[in-house]
């Protein structure tokens, strides 16, 4: 049964929305994957194979200490933030947004530091 919070979202989803949704879905998906051919294409020209190794490298530091240091933080934070504005209680975000910067924050200096030691 839908409380009068979900009735009004219901309501107010159309097939427009829908599409749009998943147009801009598929365009945040594709558009950076583009990038990242382009920028890989241009650093291969530029750096030759040894550069490369090791960009490569330092890319694989900063992923694995970005993934390691959040620990899916963003995107749980980024769920909560649209479920809490999706029940229409945006008071409630900005102590969460501030918590989350803090947090981050902590994570942020020893990811730095193991990004500084491997470049």
């Amino acid at each position: 049964m839908l409380d009068a919070a979900g009735a009004d979202a219901a309501a107010a989803t159309t097939g427009a929305s829908v599409l749009a949704g998943g147009v801009w879905k598929t365009a945040s998906t594709l558009v950076p994957q583009f990038y990242v051919l382009a920028q890989s294409v241009v650093a291969a020209r530029f750096l030759g194979p040894r550069g490369m190794g090791v960009q490569s490298f330092i890319a694989f530091v900063e992923i694995a200490v970005v993934t390691f240091v959040s620990g899916g933080l963003s995107l749980s934070l980024m769920r909560y933030i649209g479920e809490t504005r999706g029940r229409s209680r945006e008071q409630a975000l900005g102590g969460l947004v501030r918590w989350a910067w803090r947090v981050l924050g902590l994570g942020a200096v020893p990811g730095g530091g193991a990004l500084v030691v491997a470049g």
